[in-house]
């Protein structure tokens, strides 16, 4: 059987995000087609392993802190300086420890194996003269960032043979630069236990985020819109589900904004079936690749009411039924309020959202990754 191996920077928890939750679902979706083993370049974090359970899994070091480059950023504004002495260790550590990655991946992995590469970061522990597919999980336009951790990134990650997109979108904008193709993220909604609850009292007003907490996702206009909601004297209630850095300042500002009543910061949630206690899913993202958060929620038959993150929202959301795209806050309220005081339009809405959900399905990505795989195969690991 052909091997895979799926290279990671770091295997953290699900926790960390929807990135390790799919390259679970990846593997179990191509466990029968390939021999599958995960490397991790750092130490993975505890309890990571049941992101992938029965398959082989590398750590190339015992080194477990990263460096974080926000938090040395932070760390000069404020002139915390032992914090920041500790991080610049960690890169320290982090840029000496490349050479020595290269060299133990080069002699576990074999020319024509079929390498992944989960991101850009883990790109820069490739050996040379190793094909490999790395994929792009961001926007295109947070790829190509000018500041300096892009600059850096760019600078020491390899070539890859391959670049997989989430979007076709972003797809096109990479041609010019490397040989791209595209592949949606995919949700299987057999995992879910619950009835669909479309047109259920039980979702009556309520709006529910799960993500990350973290800048990129815009929190913050978030509760602004929900401030305006409020001031609109609309009868809703947002719940956020998610662990993140900025949970501490969003708990000061609900209360800055006495939003206690409509909006609760609710933790981490792994439960999919969590979208069938909702009418609708805010997503206010400044930039994303193919959430799958909006997947999950159109799996329930929930529609998402979300920014212009990317031009592939407009690949996952058909904008006015099965969700709504908004450029600016009134919009995003304004859609909101129609959806919440329209019945008949939500039901109509939600039900659309469950057959754009098909798009996404397992069986179309399966499909389109045996088709990837293979041409990459005869293309690049056979010339």
């Amino acid at each position: 059987m052909k091997k895979i191996y799926i290279i990671f920077d770091q295997v953290q928890s699900l926790k960390s995000g929807g990135l390790f939750a799919i390259y679970s679902r990846l593997v179990y979706l191509l466990e029968n087609d390939y021999d599958i083993e995960i490397i991790s370049v750092f130490k993975n974090e505890d309890g990571s392993e049941i992101l992938f359970p029965n398959k082989k899994m590398y750590n190339m070091s015992n080194i477990k802190k990263l460096p974080n480059f926000n938090k040395i950023k932070k760390q000069l504004k404020e002139k915390n300086f032992f914090p920041i002495i500790k991080e610049i260790y960690y890169l320290v550590e982090y840029l000496l420890f490349i050479p020595m990655s290269r060299i133990r991946i080069k002699k576990l992995i074999n020319f024509n194996d079929i390498v992944i590469v989960s991101s850009p970061s883990a790109s820069i522990f490739m050996p040379k003269n190793i094909p490999f597919i790395m994929e792009l999980h961001g926007g295109y336009n947070y790829f190509q960032r000018k500041n300096l951790v892009g600059k850096i990134q760019n600078l020491l990650m390899r070539k890859p043979s391959l670049v997989l997109f989430r979007t076709k979108s972003d797809m096109e904008k990479g041609k010019s630069k490397f040989n791209s193709n595209y592949i949606y993220n995919f949700f299987d909604n057999s995992i879910l236990t619950e009835d669909s609850l479309i047109g259920s009292p039980v979702r009556k007003n309520k709006i529910i985020y799960v993500g990350r907490l973290s800048p990129e996702k815009n929190l913050l206009k978030m509760l602004k819109c929900a401030e305006m909601l409020k001031n609109k004297h609309v009868n809703f209630q947002l719940d956020i589900f998610g662990t993140g850095s900025l949970e501490e300042l969003l708990t000061k500002k609900i209360i800055e904004l006495n939003l206690q009543d409509f909006v609760s910061l609710k933790g981490f949630c792994n439960d999919k079936n969590i979208y069938n206690h909702y009418s609708v899913q805010w997503l206010t993202s400044d930039t994303e690749g193919l959430p799958l958060v909006i997947v999950e929620a159109m799996a329930n038959g929930v529609p998402t009411i979300s920014t212009i993150w990317g031009d592939g929202v407009y690949e996952v959301i058909d904008d006015e039924k099965s969700g709504f795209i908004c450029e600016n806050d009134e919009e995003f309220v304004d859609k909101t309020i129609r959806l919440l005081n329209d019945e008949k339009y939500l039901y109509d809405m939600s039900l659309s959202a469950l057959v754009k959900y098909q798009e996404f399905s397992p069986q179309n990505s399966y499909k389109r990754w045996i088709e990837i795989l293979s041409k990459y195969e005869e293309n690049i690991l056979k010339k």
